[in-house]
């Protein structure tokens, strides 16, 4: 009876995770490193309060503008690169060297120019300057994707993991700031010391880099969107609102990531895919974002009453995982045309969008408070959703027509 039922739960992975067993070894990192920040805003909301998670909410700013440009693109441009398996390796770790003096001078400047004082100004540098953690453990999926190792993608997330229960142990908040610094950039180093390299590769990296950074500009101008939004609102809300939208954030991302990994592990098939390939794909990915949606508003009731000790909590995250479905169908269909080499479609189509989130959800958070802010943004996603589906082929008649200057080989 037993054997008989593994097919069925087989099938029944497949049709939620269609990217397969490669999905969910990047998903179970990928959850891993969310528990990692969930963990990281209920120790400084127990022990320093919504404020504090409020300060942790800006330290977001440079981090996730850090995990874009620091991937040079390349969890894009890999599958496309005509190169040895251990050539792209070292490719990625050079793009981690000469990442790492940048993002220092970026993490001090900014930990100057917005910390109220001498402690905060050192926290934000510190946490700042471990953000390439994030963009590495895109590069170095990517790559374990493309050779089969994706087990070994729970390394970096473990390790962080490790550095958020040693800083635990920590006599102050500093302390703890530098040990998540200290295992984060191991978390850089030891994935790639478990890859093959050939270091010959170096002497074309500057022109494989420009060809990924391509990939890069949609990505750039919705997160400078959603950064400017959120330094923007930091001006309008108080310093507990600003922590409760931060955590709204996280749930947000939290129910993103099965996404983020079943996406990332079916990109190469998209390259290679057809449109009714990209049709399954959406409609796999719209089921996976409903059932995501509803189960992280659930974990929000319990989440805001007993760890972070507020209890409208719930009410903020419901209404943005609403959005949530929407969100998956966006992802989907803008990871499609850049599979299809259609990455200045997709630059304009986004960049579009996010002058017109910067009006509505700033508008909206002026005249609504945080309230107007997470109406507004869930609202935007739905609307944005029906825009983009109606100019993505479907049954085989396309919306539009792919440029045949659009291609990056």
């Amino acid at each position: 009876m037993t054997q008989a039922r593994l097919p069925v739960l087989s099938r029944l992975v497949e049709r939620v995770f269609s990217g397969g067993a490669s999905a969910l070894f990047i998903l179970g990192a990928r959850l891993l490193q969310n528990a990692n920040g969930f963990l990281l805003t209920a120790v400084v909301a127990h022990f320093y309060g919504l404020g504090a998670v409020g300060t942790l909410t800006l330290a977001t700013v440079p981090t996730t503008l850090v995990a874009i440009f620091g991937t040079f693109g390349l969890h894009f441009r890999f599958a496309q690169i005509k190169a040895s398996n251990a050539a792209c390796n070292s490719l990625g770790l050079f793009s981690a060297a000469i990442s790492l003096p940048v993002v220092l001078v970026v993490a001090v400047a900014f930990g100057f120019a917005f910390g109220h004082d001498a402690e905060e100004q050192f926290n934000l540098a510190v946490l700042a300057f471990s953000s390439p953690f994030f963009a590495q453990t895109s590069v170095t999926s990517a790559l374990q994707v493309l050779q089969r190792r994706e087990a070994q993608s729970i390394i970096s997330p473990a390790l962080n993991a490790i550095g958020l229960l040693v800083g635990a142990l920590t006599p102050d908040f500093s302390s703890f700031c530098l040990s998540v610094l200290a295992f984060r950039l191991a978390g850089i180093v030891v994935p790639y010391a478990l890859l093959p390299h050939d270091f010959t590769v170096i002497r074309q990296a500057a022109v494989h880099l420009r060809a990924g950074m391509r990939y890069l500009l949609s990505d750039v101008v919705l997160v400078l969107s959603e950064n400017f939004i959120l330094l923007l609102s930091s001006g309008i809300l108080s310093r507990s609102e600003l922590g409760i939208l931060g955590i709204c954030r996280q749930l947000l991302t939290a129910s993103d990531t099965p996404g983020w990994a079943n996406i990332q592990s079916l990109y190469p098939r998209l390259v290679a895919g057809s449109d009714q390939f990209f049709q399954s794909t959406t409609k796999s990915m719209l089921r996976l974002g409903t059932i995501l949606g509803a189960l992280v508003t659930i974990v929000a009731i319990p989440a805001g009453i007993l760890v972070f000790k507020a209890p409208d909590l719930w009410i903020y995250a419901a209404i943005l995982m609403a959005s949530v479905p929407a969100r998956y169908v966006v992802l989907t269909i803008e990871t499609y045309l850049k599979a299809k080499g259609e990455i200045g479609f997709v630059t304009r189509l986004t960049a579009l969008r996010a002058l017109a989130a910067l009006a509505t959800v700033y508008t909206a958070t002026a005249l609504g408070g945080l309230l107007g802010h997470v109406m507004s943004l869930s609202a935007f996603f739905i609307v944005v959703a029906m825009i983009e589906f109606a100019l993505v082929p479907r049954n085989g008649v396309a919306r539009f027509s792919f440029s045949p200057r659009g291609g990056t080989q």
